[in-house]
């Protein structure tokens, strides 16, 4: 490196040091040539600082090439001109510097120009859609990019990477749904720019113009294989769960309601249809990925929807779904639809002022809340934890009025008496539930009657309201009685609680029997009653995981409480089989929870027998099997969903087989409580 070029700089700072900085300023910002004829004292000098150093000048780089950057070369230049040690190898290594920042922003602004078209492209290939489904043409292929950006669950670009900006962020929506107190929360989160929306807590609050991608549009399944899944749903699963979806009434509505909501639809059908079981695994999948992909986004109630059905149906995910659920639905005030559910749009209702949404649409936000309710309560039982949502307040105490009202149907009472029950077993749980292994008192013994007459009257109450329409089936009549044995079951396990074998309190004792009464007739129901086995295929994983209790719990009392309750072991160990044998003939896919149900269960009573004695479950009593084996396996034949069950094997095992089955293994029901991790009722 020559001389000059530190000359140069030597000169250039000595002219910084005399000039007024706002000058120098002025002349980085604004860099152009000087003509000879006007230039000032010290122009050499001058026309130094303003256009480049000597080291710039040697690398050809002048502040006026990239204008996006003057500041950062001003920075530069003036960092260079002010040292006292700097030197020309300095120069070059800022010089440097500058170039790696330039490639830096024209990378980003490319990255932004292709983020900018590929969210237009969504827009314009979403419209296509649309026209098509309306014209009734074939719909154009998939875009590449959202079949590229769905490949599993890698770091690729997704969906919500496309919105850059603060829009997609989540945030509660204070304004959209009905409320009578502002929260302190609320001035925080309202932007000052934002207008109020029209739409209430039944629209998005942050909807988009255009439909983002989804299950289909993405190319992992057809719209036809959709268009099968969808519709079974509609028909064999939507009456079960409280109709939820009936909203919507076709593919294309799912699709407009939620990305979310049409992967959950698919996801049911494909775990219940034994011929579409194959779609399951990517339909599972794309589910996750959506809920994953949209936890701190803002969402609508189609989302809370689409999490309420996977809360149901999905017992792998169900606690997860349903606190996500719990959250978004505090976030839109679900449950202070209710006043308008109520009173449509009277003067009394608080949500007056907020929202413009019909009664309809409230009532379908009262409904989604009750079935979010539901959901919580299975999920306290079921794990033996604190529920989410509080059991004192307004969408509950009202209950009984909005039923009463004129447009209430077969489902909100199903939904109205569903809540009730839970509420008691919520008290149950309150009252003798435990987290630890200690024996229930003796001096709680009343309680069990106070409840038992609680749980009588709440079957008297709404049995004889319900009437049953032709698309609900079978099963939702037979679901009251049920639910009402699963209440007996409940409040009688607490007994058992701790006993470890000891025998029970004479003054536990006639609730130790109701427990057994309940276990049995649960059975019974199942192989007497007229369209209860041949549906147990399409119930959410709740009553699945309650019968697998109840066998358990039988079997148990079989074992160590079999002459205090006068118990018939041989009677009670055929029925329970003949039951194990029909759910195992049911076609059903290797996922689906009461396939392992049926094979927890199995394993169980083949140690049951070990333990018992296989000799005198052989010689006596042969009168059951006889007597409801060809009842119990012509049921299973309606159940199969791709028609056609498994060829009946016979007994569940042979009684002098050395072996036992290798599958879904469960370990040692001990002590009759929800609690204990170590017991998975689904048999895994």
């Amino acid at each position: 490196m020559s001389k000059r070029p530190i000359a140069s700089i030597s000169t250039a700072q000595a002219a910084d040091r005399e000039a007024p900085s706002d000058a120098s300023e002025n002349a980085h910002k604004n860099p152009r040539p000087m003509s000879s004829s006007h230039a000032p004292p010290h122009a050499s000098s001058a026309k130094r600082r303003v256009t480049s150093c000597a080291a710039c000048r040697k690398q050809k780089v002048w502040p006026h090439m990239f204008p996006p950057l003057t500041i950062t070369i001003q920075l530069t230049h003036h960092f260079v001109h002010n040292s006292d040690q700097m030197r020309a190898s300095d120069g070059a290594a800022a010089v440097r510097t500058v170039q790696k920042a330039q490639h830096r922003m024209r990378h980003q602004h490319r990255a932004t120009q292709l983020a900018v078209l590929g969210r237009d492209l969504s827009r314009v290939h979403a419209t296509l859609e649309t026209v098509c489904q309306q014209l009734g043409v074939e719909l154009p292929k998939p875009l590449e990019l959202a079949a590229l950006s769905s490949v599993g669950a890698g770091p690729g670009m997704q969906d919500g990477d496309l919105d850059d900006g603060e829009d997609g962020l989540y945030e509660p929506s204070q304004h959209n749904s009905p409320s009578t107190v502002p929260a302190p929360i609320d001035a925080y989160l309202t932007k000052p720019e934002s207008e109020p929306s029209a739409p209430g807590a039944a629209t998005a609050s942050a909807s988009r113009s255009y439909k983002k991608p989804d299950i289909i549009s993405k190319g992992l399944i057809t719209i036809e294989d959709a268009e099968v899944l969808v519709n079974h749903y509609f028909v064999e699963m939507d009456p079960i769960l409280y109709g939820f979806v009936n909203t919507h009434s076709t593919t294309h509505g799912v699709r407009d309601g939620s990305p979310a909501l049409i992967a959950v639809i698919c996801t049911v059908s494909s775990l219940h249809l034994v011929d579409y079981g194959h779609l399951f695994e990517t339909c599972y999948r794309e589910y996750r990925h959506i809920i994953a992909t949209t936890l701190f986004e803002r969402q609508d109630v189609e989302h809370i929807r689409a999490l309420l059905v996977g809360s149901f149906w999905l017992p792998g995910a169900s606690r997860i779904l349903l606190c996500d659920a719990v959250r978004r639905a505090g976030d839109v005030r679900l449950h202070r639809h209710i006043f308008k559910a109520i009173n449509g749009l009277s003067n009394t209702s608080p949500s007056l002022h907020h929202g413009s949404a019909d009664q309809d649409q409230s009532r379908d936000c009262v409904r989604l809340w009750y079935g979010i309710f539901m959901s919580d309560q299975h999920q306290a039982i079921l794990n033996n934890r604190e529920s989410l949502l509080p059991l004192h307040i307004d969408v509950l105490e009202k209950r009984g009025e909005y039923m009463e009202n004129e447009a209430c149907t077969s489902h909100d009472l199903r939904l109205v008496a569903q809540s009730s029950l839970l509420l008691a077993m919520a008290r149950i749980k309150s009252t003798l539930g435990s987290e630890y292994p200690t024996p229930v008192p003796e001096s709680r013994a009343a309680e069990f009657v106070n409840f038992s007459a609680e749980l009588d009257a709440w079957i008297d109450e709404f049995r004889p309201k319900f009437q049953p329409s032709p698309e609900m089936g079978k099963f939702p009549p037979l679901a009251f009685q049920l639910h009402y044995l699963f209440g007996k079951l409940y409040l009688g396990h607490h007994v058992f609680r701790g006993l470890q074998g000891r025998m029970i309190p004479d003054a536990l004792l006639e609730a130790a029997r109701m427990a057994y009464d309940a276990a049995v007739a649960i059975f019974r129901m199942i192989l007497d009653a007229d369209g209860l086995l041949c549906n147990l295929w399409r119930v959410p994983g709740y009553i699945h995981i309650m019968i697998s209790f109840a066998g358990h719990l039988l079997l148990e009392l079989c074992i160590k409480h079999r002459d205090q309750l006068g118990i018939n072991v041989e009677q009670d160990y055929r029925m329970l089989n003949a039951v194990v044998s029909a759910l195992t003939n049911i076609r059903l896919n290797p996922a689906h929870p009461l396939r392992r149900v049926a094979s927890g269960l199995q394993k169980r009573l083949f140690e049951f027998a070990a333990q018992y004695g296989k000799q005198s479950l052989i010689d006596n009593g042969t009168e059951w099997p006889r007597q409801h084996g060809k009842e119990a396996t012509s049921m299973t034949a309606s159940a199969s969903a791709g028609g056609g069950a498994q060829e009946t094997t016979g007994p569940l095992f042979e009684m002098g087989a050395t072996g036992m089955p290798d599958d879904f293994f469960l370990t040692d029901f001990s002590d009759f409580t929800f609690q204990d991790p170590s017991v998975d009722f689904m048999g895994v």
